[in-house]
Order: structure tokens, then sequence, then C-alpha cells
């Protein structure tokens, strides 16, 4: 039986309220013992910033873009990239009670970069099927990707694009 777990959500009590996430850790259920697997763009500052810094990465880390095991890359100056990964990072399991919580504090996170934020191409698919495998070779619990892919403006006048017909469990 699950040991009862009192959380200062801070300000997710609201969001995590309405998806009866309290209930869940009133009953001792958080993401302990868990490992989720993200798959995103870039996870830039995740080991700096207050909520997800002392999160259970370990050397969990993977990038299929540059086809090396960094998954941060602070020296880009546009905004937005290698950000997208922390924040959905942040959202599943960040912990700095009575600030923001996640409903998965207490996991072990594996981070895989399998987005290049600078183009769209079908080659992302394929990066992201390899994080994917990668994720299962750890014994992944969960995987989270908060990415899709149907247009491919950077092809040959979007020749790649997918449309709803293909999405039929065979095609793509």
């Amino acid at each position: 039986s699950a040991a009862r777990t009192l959380v200062d959500y801070g300000q997710t009590a609201g969001q995590l309220a309405r998806l009866n996430v309290p209930a869940l850790h009133d009953s001792g259920y958080t993401g302990q013992g868990v490992l989720i697997c993200m798959l995103d763009e870039g996870f830039n500052y995740y080991y700096s910033h207050e909520a997800t810094r002392n999160l259970d990465v370990g050397n969990r880390t993977r990038d299929f873009v540059d086809g090396d095991l960094s998954v941060v890359d602070t020296t880009l100056q546009r905004a937005g990239i290698h950000e997208h990964g922390e924040w959905t990072l942040s959202v599943i399991g960040g912990n700095k009670p009575g600030r923001y919580v996640g409903p998965a504090f207490g996991a072990r996170y594996a981070l895989a970069r399998t987005e290049d934020s600078g183009s769209e191409k079908p080659i992302e698919m394929v990066n992201w099927a390899m994080g994917a495998e990668w994720a299962d070779s750890l014994g992944a619990d969960v995987i989270s990707s908060s990415l899709g892919y149907t247009s491919f403006p950077d092809s040959a006048n979007g020749a790649y694009s997918i449309t709803w017909p293909m999405l039929d469990g065979h095609t793509a």
C-alpha cells in the first residue's frame, strides 16, 4: 500500500487539481520508481533551474540530431532553441515545493534531443524512432514526446509531408 504524500504545489496547484493529481499524491503515488524518457528538442538549463536541477538524470542524455551525449547548447542565442524540452520536463517532473511541482516528481529521467529546431525534415522522424529505441533499451516506463510530424516545408515543395489518409497505422 502507498504511503500518504503531502505536497505544497505552489503555482501548479490549480492545474494539477483539474487533473486530480493531488488525490494520487495523497494516496502515495508519485514518480518514485518510474523512468521517464523525454523526447524533445533540447533541455537548456535543466541542470541549473530551481525546479529541475535536482532531477535524477544521471548520464541518461543523448542527442540524436548532433550525434553526441549533450542535450543542451547554451551558446545558441535564438529564443526557443533548446528550451522546449526543458519546459516539458519541468511540467512533468519539476519539483520546487511551495513554488512549482510536477505530477511525476521523484521519477528518474532520460533526456533525448530528437528535434532539430532549425528545420523540418523527414530525418526527424528517424531521430524520434532512434530516441524511442534508446528509451526502450534503458527500460523506460514512459516516453513523453511533445512532437508530431506531418508537415515538412523544408523538403522539396513539401513532397515528404504526411496527409491524414497516410495516418492509417501502416503508412505513417
